[in-house]
């Protein structure tokens, strides 16, 4: 599970599933758990070294929600580099102990 924070800058760290060559042929979607809506990510390559793909994400902490979940895909072309899941939480939320039932207050004001 990756974790950002709302309004914060957000990077996911992934380990790809297999070499990548062409980093410019990345694709990053996103599928809300909720509303099953798909939707493409425009994202930059902070760094790929020694196996791990540093992907700046501040945007996607900006456009999303606190508590929503989704579905992560990056794709190089139609080949998976990485899928698994993604959480939004506002920033004073404690990751190790989370609960959508006691997420701060604060994402309600």
């Amino acid at each position: 599970m990756v974790v950002i924070r709302k309004n914060t800058p957000s990077y996911i760290s992934v380990v790809p599933r297999y070499t990548i060559t062409d980093l410019n042929a990345l694709t990053l979607f996103l599928t809300n758990e909720s509303t099953d809506e798909r939707t493409e990510h425009f994202f930059g390559i902070e760094s790929y070294a020694n196996g791990i793909l540093k992907i700046n994400a501040s945007g996607i902490a900006v456009d999303t929600e606190s508590g929503q979940t989704f579905k992560l895909e990056i794709l190089n072309g139609t080949d998976f580099v990485y899928l698994g899941r993604l959480i939004n939480v506002d920033q004073n939320t404690d990751i190790q102990n989370y609960s959508k039932a006691n997420q701060s207050t604060s994402i309600f004001s």
